[in-house]
């Protein structure tokens, strides 16, 4: 059937949405009022919510109906339900109708050049792009195990002769219901195409990829750029942006998003703003930092060249904490270029910072209470973009990788006048950019840092998200982007933000949040409408790939080890607080001995320390002590066992009690320590085993009971049968001696006469 020969051609839209929050943002009116160009009529099938503001965005396209329903059913209930909305003898009416969705985006170009092209071609039923099949079956319900070549649902045309068709009824009144996203492409999209060809109906896309079956299963996924601009596709897929990366790296080298993104902005009149604005307030940060490359490699291009810049910066530095160590990193301080404000905040003051551009600021008092943001929250709001680099913990890893990490970050955040420029002109160039983060270190132990931080993380940084409505995508299995080491460059708005939304908060949610500022930051640029990257120069970017290939090759050398980190925390008179908890690292193997040694520095007033020795591990700890006389060392959730105590809880625990008012550096050293791990700990499993045992403790007693009253009448009937032998004895003597007197003699006569 061609429709060109057609005089007024009747085609009928059916647009399937669905957003979390009922949103109806710009890509999706962009694609709608396109397509509405080539329609008699319309409907809107909406999955869930739809906000009054998302509902008179759609009520003005032309001759359209809308419809909310229940969320269930996936997008094969959404068109079934707008089928049974209209009818079969009003749907019979229509010489095209065609159902697609939300998960495309477009059209590059417009929609009517498809449709005149498809118009000529005689068809039953048509799709804009294919799927290749493959040889396996992802969701375990296809009949033989394999996908077969099919159209991709995101955009069906069917026309008349078969709307009409019992076959196509009978499709579409019998189709179960949809409960999972897997059963939505193999109960319907995977097999669509071949139930209808299997019937006599003919069918094709707009867009031909048939030389590329032999390379890709999945063309419009792995290879946008080409259909696109040369096979004149007009549609792209909104989760190639923000696929899982896992998945991704599975089927292509993560390069295809980028390179889309990048062709659209520059080659094309697509406004790809439309699309970051739509993931960031609808995607999880990592997914949309990972799937676009966010990921910049900056080069020192212009040396001492003097750059015109809008934006003025403030760069503010604190020291507090490794003041030791800073001197090693002043020469940073000179590559900071002439315009840009220095604060530095120091607790004493000392000669080699007075520079003539820095301003010293000297933190006297509570020094280990001080909070960066806070401090300098006047100064900050004079500033456009503000880079911040805070103390950075170093009682965490070893001392050489703590300052080799500390160096990289500097080199990250000031390596060059010329770097520093081309940091702050990314600023400008896009307005979208609100945080650039140092990428995270990898050498040493803080190869599963970012992983294991998270996991402490996450509930105060969910709780934060949820209790100022920031409506970001947080979750624990996806670890978010990171300030590593509090370091950025960041839009001052997005500072201003924080710092009111902790206007009037109490002292312990601001300690709180003090620790984790690191992740907000890029979550409220994201709830702002801003994205965060990576940003490094040349030079790091260059050693951080080759430090990859090292981790792989030290990964396997390190088989079997983890990173383990010991937690620490101390009470001043104020008890044990979480979020001031110290961390310490160390490597250890599963269920192989190891003697470990932690180094702590014991702040003033310290009252108890807990030591928690692995968290996340359960262990066996041996000889446990440290280097202070008096300090008594107690057992609070394990069992003992002569010298050694079992933790059957991967959150185990000692407290130390004494006098620490002469001691600044204290060193617990476990002897033994032996880990092992169960998905919820193994407290249940081995109550159950004690439980068997003092049953079988408890049997054993009572057959040792038994058993000595057994013995006891044993040696109770031994002794009667020795005092009768020895009686018999007795007797046998007496008998003799009778024997042997002259009256036996005398009377053997009568004895032998009786």
């Amino acid at each position: 059937m061609r429709l060109n020969e057609k005089g007024n051609i009747t085609r009928l839209g059916i647009f399937f949405f669905y957003d979390n929050d009922g949103i109806v943002d710009d890509y999706v009116m962009y694609m709608l009022e396109d397509m509405v160009l080539n329609t008699t009529h319309n409907i809107v099938v909406c999955n869930g919510k739809l906000t009054e503001e998302g509902k008179k965005r759609f009520e003005t396209l032309p001759n359209t109906d809308i419809l909310v329903r229940e969320n269930k059913g996936f997008d094969v209930w959404a068109y079934k339900s707008a089928l049974e909305y209209y009818g079969w003898d009003v749907l019979d009416t229509y010489d095209e109708i065609f159902m697609y969705n939300f998960t495309i985006m477009g059209p590059i170009g417009h929609f009517s050049t498809m449709f005149q092209e498809m118009d000529q071609r005689d068809l039953d039923f048509w799709g804009i792009t294919i799927h290749n099949g493959a040889p396996f079956d992802p969701w375990g319900n296809m009949e033989d195990g394999t996908i077969p070549i099919h159209i991709q649902s995101h955009f069906i045309a069917v026309r008349n002769e078969m709307i009409r068709s019992e076959k196509f009824h009978k499709y579409w009144d019998e189709r179960p219901m949809i409960n999972r996203y897997e059963d939505a492409v193999g109960l319907h999209e995977a097999i669509f195409t071949g139930i209808f060809e299997k019937a006599g109906y003919k069918w094709d896309v707009y867009v031909d990829t048939e030389d590329l079956v032999e390379q890709t299963f999945y063309p419009l996924f792995n290879m946008p750029v080409d259909l696109v601009k040369n096979r004149k596709c007009p549609i792209f897929k909104r989760k190639l942006f923000i696929n899982d990366l896992t998945g991704t790296i599975q089927e292509n080298a993560n390069l295809p998003a980028r390179e889309l993104f990048d062709y659209l902005d520059k080659e094309t009149d697509y406004n790809t703003d439309m699309i970051i604005e739509h993931l960031l307030r609808s995607a999880n940060l990592r997914d949309l930092m990972n799937g676009l490359n966010l990921n910049y490699i900056l080069e020192d291009t212009l040396g001492e060249k003097k750059v015109n810049r809008k934006n003025k910066c403030g760069i503010f530095i604190s020291t507090i904490g490794w003041e030791n160590h800073f001197h090693e990193y002043c020469e940073f301080l000179k590559n900071i270029p002439d315009d840009v404000d220095v604060y530095l905040a120091v607790e004493e003051k000392n000669k080699q910072y007075e520079e003539g551009k820095i301003q010293i600021c000297c933190i006297e008092k509570d020094a280990e209470k001080f909070e960066l943001l806070a401090y300098f929250e006047d100064k900050i709001k004079a500033y456009d973009v503000v880079c911040l680099i805070d103390s950075y913990e170093e009682d965490f890893f070893a001392a050489y990788n703590v300052l080799s990490a500390k160096e990289l970050l500097y080199r990250e955040m000031l390596e060059s006048r010329g770097y520093i420029e081309r940091v702050l002109s990314l600023f400008e160039e896009n307005q979208r950019l609100g945080v650039l983060i140092p990428n995270a270190p990898v050498h040493g132990e803080y190869q599963s840092l970012a992983e294991e931080d998270w996991k402490r993380s996450y509930k105060q940084v969910k709780e934060f998200v949820n209790k100022h409505q920031l409506g970001v995508d947080v979750r624990k299995e996806k670890e978010s982007p990171v300030a590593m080491g509090n370091c950025c460059w960041v839009r001052t708005d997005i500072l201003e933000a924080y710092l009111q939304m902790h206007k009037g908060a109490v002292k312990e949610e601001i300690a709180k949040n003090r620790r984790n500022w690191s992740y907000l930051l890029p979550l409220i640029a994201q709830s702002r409408g801003k994205f965060t990257a990576n940003v490094c120069p040349k030079l790091i970017g260059q050693n951080l790939l080759n430090t990859f290939y090292g981790y792989k090759y030290v990964s396997r050398i390190n088989v079997n080890y983890y990173n383990i980190a010991a937690e620490v925390y101390y009470d001043v008179g104020e008890g044990f607080k979480v979020e001031e908890v110290k961390k310490v690292a160390y490597k250890a193997k599963v269920f192989h001995k190891e003697k470990v040694e932690i180094k702590l520095r014991v702040p003033d007033n310290t009252k108890y320390i807990r030591f928690d020795p692995c968290e996340g591990f359960m262990c066996v700890c041996s000889n446990i002590k440290c280097n202070v006389e008096g300090i008594k060392i107690h057992n609070t959730n394990g069992i003992r066992f002569g010298k050694e105590d079992l933790f059957l809880t991967k959150d185990p625990q000692y407290i130390l009690e004494g006098d620490f008012s002469n001691t600044k550096v204290l060193i617990i050293t476990m002897e033994n320590i032996s880990i092992f791990w169960s998905e919820n700990g193994l407290e249940k499993e081995m109550k159950d085993i004690f439980k068997e045992r003092e049953e079988l403790i408890g049997a054993v007693q009572h057959l040792l009971k038994d058993r000595k009253k057994l013995d006891d009448e044993a040696k109770t009937a031994n002794v009667t049968i020795n005092e009768l032998k020895e009686k018999n004895k007795q007797l046998e003597n007496e008998i003799s001696a009778i024997k042997a007197t002259k009256s036996w003699r005398w009377t053997s006569w009568f004895r032998k006469g009786k």
